[in-house]
């Protein structure tokens, strides 16, 4: 096979690697010989220059076919995408990951600094931290979260820190750290790592990105359910409805979206069986 190039959400362009889909299908829970034979159709359909987005659509179709909760695996970034357009749902998205990580959390919680106050997107404690979580929602899938992001965040932790070394009594908060739906710029991760800022993004940091930590802990966004269209999505979020597994404890929300018996009994299916394959770490 003659090496192709894709052009990626961002506008570059790279080389199409094969084993970079094969595993991404993989770790979403397919067999290998599916993941093989799916790369197989996209390789043949493929020309130089085909986005990654083409190649992604071609990919989920027929791992559908397969098997649905695999596909909603696979769509994950671009399901986090869609609990846009505002934050907000990605802000209690993020509390309720940490909740089911052993954290007690708060959200949009007000906070003194030294020179004004901050309200924080997310709080989450246990007996060892505190950590004030500043989380940065994108719609766009080719934008990557910039140093200026990580340089503003810094300052207000600083601030918020400065203020508890005045008086311990006015924040419990003792960690700061970014988390974000998208990637980071290198300059972005750079800076983080110089000034002992946590950062969390899409595919960082290794074996501890927010990819790893959605697959560890099980906590899907209804996005990612292929069984509802996008408006009956939107329409459970306005709702409050946020993870997969709410789904099962909100059946008049689900009611009302006017299904019909049967499709109600596959969403709510799908929606356990995204939690049962076994987590695979991402390659």
């Amino acid at each position: 096979m003659l090496d192709f190039y894709v052009t990626k959400a961002d506008g570059t362009s790279e080389v199409f690697r094969e084993e970079k889909l094969i595993n991404s299908l993989v770790n979403a829970g397919a067999e290998e010989k599916l993941a093989k034979q799916i790369v197989s159709e996209v390789v043949e359909g493929a020309v130089s220059g085909v986005t990654t987005s083409e190649i992604y659509k071609t990919a989920f179709r027929e791992l559908r076919r397969e098997s649905r909760p695999t596909a909603a695996r696979y769509s994950l970034r671009r399901a986090l995408f869609d609990l846009g357009p505002t934050g907000f749902p990605f802000e209690d998205f993020v509390g309720a990951l940490y909740k089911k990580m052993g954290y007690k959390t708060k959200l949009r919680q007000v906070v003194p600094g030294k020179c004004i106050n901050h309200e924080l997107d997310v709080v989450a404690s246990n007996d060892e931290e505190c950590i004030a979580v500043e989380v940065k929602f994108h719609n766009s899938i080719g934008f990557k979260t910039n140093v200026r992001t990580a340089l503003y965040v810094h300052a207000r932790m600083n601030d918020i820190f400065e203020k508890r070394a005045e008086d311990p009594s006015s924040c419990p908060v003792n960690k700061g750290l970014l988390i974000t739906n998208t990637k980071f710029t290198k300059n972005a991760v750079e800076y983080a790592e110089c000034v002992g800022l946590d950062i969390i993004g899409w595919s960082y940091p290794e074996k501890n990105s927010l990819l790893d930590l959605i697959m560890k802990y099980e906590v899907f966004p209804i996005t990612t359910l292929t069984t509802l269209s996008r408006s009956q999505k939107q329409s459970l979020i306005q709702k409050g409805i946020i993870l997969c597994e709410d789904l099962e404890k909100n059946k008049e929300a689900v009611l009302s979206l006017g299904l019909s018996k049967d499709h109600i009994k596959e969403v709510l299916q799908e929606a356990v069986h995204l939690g049962k394959m076994p987590y695979k770490e991402q390659k």
